[in-house]
């Protein structure tokens, strides 16, 4: 700005500041003299001084003007002038009044020494801490966690089990991963770290930092996110929200509508409404806006959020929920008589491990308590009864395998069906291989045996070798950025993955080998290959199997023969070893 420009600018101040004293000012000079307020420190420090002396001059304008309307009522009131002192009655109305101009004074000065020496300048704004404006008990539920995808919580904070309540002005602190939560109007959130997010109420978030995403269904229209600068409020719809480290804002509406409005109450500027049709997005910092992604791990969705079969099981008041998922009919699994339920021992004894899900409970003493554990997931997994067993070439899986669901969109996203914790550690090369059938496969779907060192109900092992089949192709992988892919699987068909862990010399696991449907007796050279040289795992202690995001509930997976020993030989031989008659079981399957 010129001198010149400062020069008026400043005559235009004090001509303002006159008529405010006067009490002359209009509507329109008012804002005009605030906005002037707002852009410059001194005029602010001219007006707090201003204020001062014409409060000062008022009041003793007021108090000679009292002290000399009550002399002038005493003179017509008696003869004699008395002494030159006050009466006590003209002392205590003159302290009275002096009372109420000093508590005037402060009412006036007040807020304004307070906007001077506090208020915030841009980078203030955009660490401001946001503070709801409503006085409610901390014990108030606005919020339910429904899963999570790998989240690291800030702090070194445990994991916390789905279905925890959040309360009001609770703040979730993100380093890594994915939550989704429900809100009690029944909005959902998907929040990627690092983030900091507060629950203000059931019907407003404070976004500090990081990316969310939100899903509105019809009933919570007003759900709104702040951001340090702005509000935005929406009215119907899907948006995406980001904050970076400066505080600024980016909006994306997916769907629908919303409106971000400034959250300064003395700024001038107009709501902006922001549709999917047109304008879709926002940047607070005038740039070009770029795209908010907020996707889960082997899913095409790339806006995550939760399902409404989700936020419709939560408002109910249990999640998550306790039904148990659609299964197949009895009679798809005939009970078999006494004389077909002899296991098929068909895994050499130097194996590390041979599961091929023979249900030994039923077996004499001599078979039960296996040391490598089984753990199913018994809502979505079941061992169940094959007439016709999978098998490809000479490897047999029996009668009996491990049938697996696709996701319930009312569950969580991360669906681990099965996991086994090992007797010992693998810490060495290792081969494995197992046969499959998928019924209802279609080019999103996702299953794959991962080997890890831990196991939790919101972990993708995505970080981890895996094997199996992803969007249509078999493939195999040392993280979710390492996969290599080969082939097209047919639907309801059997088929066998045959794989190799590799060690590089410093004994860190960095590669993976895929055979796809080989021939037993001369394989030749793996169909996949991927290294990385960045693991730094030695060892694994948990194998398991996990089903995509995007799968229906009536898929149907069916998983037998898994081996795993330490030559290729060994996990693509069988032995076809019938257990003696003596060893039958004597029951029936339950």
């Amino acid at each position: 700005m010129t001198e010149s420009n400062n020069l008026n600018s400043r005559t235009r101040f004090l001509a303002l500041l006159d008529q405010r004293l006067s009490d002359s000012l209009d509507e329109a000079e008012g804002k005009e003299l605030d906005q002037l307020l707002n852009s410059s420190a001194e005029y602010r420090e001219l007006y707090v001084q201003h204020i001062w002396t014409d409060s000062l001059l008022n009041w003793e304008l007021t108090v000679s003007n009292t002290i000399s309307s009550e002399y002038t009522e005493n003179l017509h009131s008696v003869e004699t002038i008395p002494a030159i002192t006050l009466s006590s009655a003209v002392k205590i109305n003159r302290f009275t009044r002096f009372m109420q101009i000093c508590l005037l004074l402060v009412l006036l000065v007040a807020p304004a020494i307070y906007w001077i020496t506090n208020y915030p300048t841009d980078n203030e704004k955009a660490s401001e801490i946001f503070v709801s404006t409503e006085a409610v008990e901390s014990s108030e539920v606005v919020a339910v966690l429904l899963d999570s995808e790998d989240v690291v919580w800030s702090d070194g904070q445990a994991s916390i089990e789905y279905g925890t309540s959040f309360h009001r002005n609770e703040t979730l602190k993100l380093e890594s991963g994915l939550i989704r939560i429900a809100f009690d109007c029944g909005a959902g959130v998907v929040l990627e770290g690092p983030a900091e997010l507060k629950l203000c109420s059931a019907w407003q978030a404070c976004l500090h930092r990081g990316k969310l995403a939100a899903v509105v269904p019809e009933g919570a229209e007003g759900f709104t996110v702040l951001t340090p600068q702005k509000k935005i409020v929406d009215l119907g719809t899907k948006f995406g929200a980001a904050v970076d480290d400066s505080g600024q804002a980016n909006v994306q509406v997916y769907e629908g509508e919303v409106k971000v409005e400034s959250r300064d109450e003395i700024a001038t500027s107009k709501s902006l409404l922001l549709t999917a049709k047109s304008h879709s997005r926002y940047s607070e910092n005038n740039s070009q806006a770029s795209e908010i992604k907020l996707q889960g791990v082997d899913s095409d969705d790339q806006i995550s959020v939760p399902s409404f079969e989700q936020l419709a099981v939560a408002r109910s008041g249990v999640y998550p929920p306790s039904k148990k998922s659609l299964r197949h009919q009895d009679f798809d699994y005939p009970v078999p008589a006494t004389e077909t339920q002899a296991p098929m021992e068909t895994f050499p004894s130097s194996v590390i491990l041979g599961e091929d899900f023979y249900p030994r409970s039923h077996l004499s003493r001599t078979f039960v308590g296996k040391p490598n554990a089984l753990n199913l997931d018994s809502a979505f997994a079941r061992v169940v009864y094959l007439s016709e067993p999978l098998q490809w070439q000479e490897l047999n899986g029996g009668h009996f395998a491990l049938e697996m669901n696709g996701r319930d969109p009312a569950y969580p996203f991360i669906a681990n069906r099965m996991h086994i914790k090992l007797d010992s550690p693998i810490n060495e090369e290792v081969y494995f291989s197992f046969l499959g059938r998928y019924q209802g496969l279609d080019e999103n779907d996702f299953f794959s045996l991962w080997f890890d060192n831990n196991y939790g109900e919101g972990t993708s092992h995505s970080m981890s070798p895996n094997a199996g089949i992803r969007f249509g192709e078999y493939f195999a992988r040392m993280t979710v950025n390492e996969a290599g892919y080969f082939s097209v699987p047919a639907d309801d068909v059997v088929f066998c993955l045959v794989g190799h862990l590799r060690k590089n010399q410093q004994e860190k696991f960095h590669a993976i080998d895929l055979w796809v449907n080989p021939q037993l007796a001369s394989p030749g050279e793996p169909d996949i290959h991927v290294e990385f040289n960045h693991m730094h795992k030695q060892a694994f202690s948990f194998v398991g199997i996990r089903m995509g995001k995007d799968t229906e509930s009536e898929d149907r997976l069916l998983f037998d023969r898994l081996a795993i020993a330490r030559s290729l030989q060994e996990v693509l031989t069988s032995t076809d070893n019938i257990l003696p008659d003596s060893q039958f079981p004597t029951s029936n399957i339950p």
